[in-house]
């Protein structure tokens, strides 16, 4: 799916699926979802809101 309408349709799929499921979703770099780790950074050092942990 590509569609960002069928977001909640598929979360709820994969939660009421018995195992293991893969959400893949693809985000604009421009959006800046948090938390982030940037590229080749280790988890301690994810930016939480434009503040660094």
């Amino acid at each position: 799916m590509t569609d960002s309408s069928n977001v909640k349709d598929a979360i709820e799929t994969s939660l009421a699926h018995d195992g293991p499921f893969l959400l893949d979703f693809r985000i604009e770099r421009e959006e800046n979802v948090m938390p982030m780790v940037p590229a080749g950074a280790a988890i301690n050092e994810m930016i939480l809101g434009g503040e660094k942990r």
